[in-house]
């Protein structure tokens, strides 16, 4: 069968299933970001979200819509947000993953040095009534080694204003060429590596003001983290289940990955969850769910017709 008669085939049998989605196999996919909506206490200090800590202590407040507060809380999903609110006498102001949980683990999302690019994402909401004057707001990325140590740190700043309480998607992406642009400056690079990151939203103030120049708030809600391969499509060197590289990524996107990847949907392969919707500006964008359905088989055509 040739590749076009294969392809409408598979057609065929998605709408013979009705894309409906189906539960993968027991094991649970976790999201690499803890509590990226903000919804959940902290299982020991339940005033405060869990997975994240306040900077400064008490500065930035965890909202809930109806929680009395004289601003509304803006709130995307669920019915928590953050907001970083201007707090006298301090230039930063934010939160970070850097904490650890109750068991002594980091909640800092695991990363691959060199497995690909780091997408960090979310929404934002200024009020009209309350802009963000002077100060600068958006994403704060600290890679980390594994004794904790900071390897490198990036940071995209460039909200001011309001939005006037609309919520705005917002992202950042770290590629190897932003590591090497360092390492080529000043160097580097400086094994060992880092093994996860620490994201933070936050807000600044720079020293060409003083210090209670400023004035504003932001919300925050729905961050998610997704590390993609560079070659995320590549999956097989061969289509045949008896090739001696089926399986085995072999640097090229044909058709052998595509009839692979059709191979793991069909067989509802934990490896064919790629993700909890097709919408790039959802949060569960590239994460994976515990559910295989029609969602993950348009994330790999995507991924397929990007090529490497």
């Amino acid at each position: 069968m040739d590749v076009a008669m294969r392809m409408r085939a598979f057609t065929v049998w998605l709408g013979a299933v009705g894309l409906v989605g189906v539960q993968a196999f027991a094991q649970p996919c976790e999201l690499p970001l803890t509590n990226g909506s903000f919804e959940d206490p902290d299982p020991l200090f339940p005033s405060f979200p869990e997975g994240w800590a306040d900077l400064p202590v008490f500065g930035p407040r965890w909202r809930e819509v109806g929680d009395g507060f004289p601003n509304p809380a803006l709130v995307r999903t669920g019915t928590h947000s953050i907001e970083l609110q201007t707090v006298a006498n301090h230039r930063f102001v934010g939160y970070t993953t850097n904490l650890f949980d109750e068991f002594g683990e980091l909640y800092d999302p695991a990363y691959e040095y060199g497995g690909g690019p780091l997408l960090v994402s979310g929404w934002y909401a200024i009020p009209a009534s309350d802009p963000i004057v002077n100060a600068r707001a958006g994403l704060k990325l600290e890679f980390r080694r594994e004794n904790w140590s900071i390897y490198l740190s990036f940071e995209r700043l460039e909200i001011e204003g309001h939005t006037d309480g609309r919520w705005t998607y917002f992202e950042m992406t770290i590629t190897q060429e932003d590591f090497d642009f360092y390492h080529d400056l000043w160097g580097g690079p400086w094994p060992p590596f880092p093994v996860g990151v620490s994201v933070l939203p936050i807000r600044f103030l720079n020293g060409d003001f003083d210090v209670n120049d400023q004035s504003g708030t932001i919300f925050w809600d729905d961050l998610r983290v997704v590390q993609i391969p560079e070659c995320a499509a590549d999956l097989t060197g061969d289509s045949d289940p008896d090739g001696p590289n089926y399986g085995d990524p072999d640097g090229n996107v044909d058709a052998d990955d595509f009839f692979f990847y059709i191979d793991q949907f069909k067989s509802r392969n934990p490896e064919a969850d790629l993700t909890g919707s097709a919408d790039p500006e959802d949060p569960t964008y590239g994460i994976c769910n515990g559910v295989i359905d029609a969602n993950d088989f348009f994330f790999y055509l995507n991924l397929f017709s990007s090529g490497c």
